[in-house]
């Protein structure tokens, strides 16, 4: 899949540099679906600075602008704070149906929205306020975040709960990195050695085939740093499972 993002990106990019020669082609509608997917490239790709720098310069908003401004230049507290501000507003007068049709530019769309929770939730991650992830994870009925919240907190009663879900079924079938992880801990939580050198196994195979996927290293790539923590901790869940064997 990354592999995927990586020379997509590479072909809208050529696409969009024709496109700028082409007079009136820059303000047709086509052009910001290929803006906003290029940027999805990049996130994809861990490049989140220069996805949030895009973000900001083709959204007409400008509390968001000043969000993400505040973010960018790592000013978290007060980024959470403008984002927390943005979420409230936009909840209290969301209606998608009469955003859709407006025409105004400081009109907010479902994918402003989205935009705007998912680096609130990234910048509470940062200062490790699990509680209040949490909270927002159960009113949302976000199971994948509500998992990797029960973990932090060590609530396995409630992790073992979510793991039987639909929605995270699917994740483990799809191959979701993060779900097999939380899957880990789960059975060294319930001191199933086995299942953890079988999920471990199975996990490392999916970082290691999404490896070969990625585009090759070079200086300023932030594409690999997602895998290369990943097999961080799988590194040390093997060494947890080889504690948990002596001590037994």
């Amino acid at each position: 899949m990354f592999g995927i993002f990586h020379y997509v990106q590479r072909m809208m990019e050529m696409q969009m540099k024709e496109l700028n020669k082409v007079p009136n082609a820059v303000s047709s509608g086509y052009y910001e679906k290929l803006k906003s997917s290029i940027r999805r490239c990049y996130l994809e790709l861990g490049e989140s600075d220069i996805w949030m720098t895009m973000k900001s310069e083709s959204c007409g908003h400008p509390d968001i602008k000043w969000a993400t401004s505040l973010d960018i230049y790592g000013e978290v507290t007060k980024a959470i704070h403008a984002y927390s501000a943005l979420v409230d507003q936009m909840d209290a007068n969301f209606d998608s149906h009469q955003l859709e049709q407006s025409t105004s530019s400081l009109a907010v769309n479902e994918i402003d929205l989205s935009f705007v929770e998912d680096r609130w939730i990234s910048l509470h991650k940062e200062l490790s306020q699990i509680t209040v992830i949490q909270d927002f994870a159960d009113d949302s009925d976000y199971a994948k975040l509500s998992m990797e919240c029960a973990w932090k907190a060590r609530d396995w009663q409630k992790l073992r709960s979510i793991c039987s879900s639909p929605t995270i079924i699917a994740s483990l079938e799809s191959g979701d990195i993060e779900v097999k992880m939380s899957e880990i801990f789960l059975a060294i939580a319930d001191c199933k050695l086995h299942e953890v050198e079988n999920l471990h196994a199975q996990t490392a195979q999916l970082c290691l085939y999404n490896w070969q996927l990625l585009p090759p290293i070079y200086s300023g790539c932030c594409a690999h740093n997602e895998l290369l923590h990943n097999f961080h901790r799988l590194v040390d869940i093997r060494e947890s499972g080889q504690i948990m064997v002596e001590t037994r």
